[in-house]
């Protein structure tokens, strides 16, 4: 629970929303679903455009690198011929000392 106050008040509205017919006449029960069938709707536009907000916000700062497919491949091979050839000198090395030892 990083914010209590936000879910202290959640709680005490949801209370107050589903308490209320209980105190107040038929007609309030008609408006609280007319409420709540106009709540989901705009919560559910808010929460999209606030997820909008933060993901441009967040893309701001990402780095984008565009390279050929080509180049790319040819970069895996170069560091695959890389690691080929430390794997070769360490399996050299040990077995070296493997003769010695």
């Amino acid at each position: 629970m990083n914010y209590p106050i936000k879910y202290i008040i959640a709680l005490a509205v949801g209370a107050a929303l589903i308490g209320a017919p209980y105190y107040f006449p038929k007609e309030s029960l008609e408006v609280l679903f007319v409420v709540w069938f106009m709540l989901i709707p705009v919560a559910f536009i808010v929460f999209l455009v606030y997820g909008i907000i933060v993901y441009t916000r967040d893309m701001k700062h990402s780095i984008v690198v565009s390279i050929k497919p080509a180049e790319a491949i040819m970069a895996f091979a170069r560091r695959e011929d890389e690691l080929r050839g430390v794997k070769r000198s360490l399996y050299e090395e040990v077995s070296n000392k493997m003769k010695k030892g």
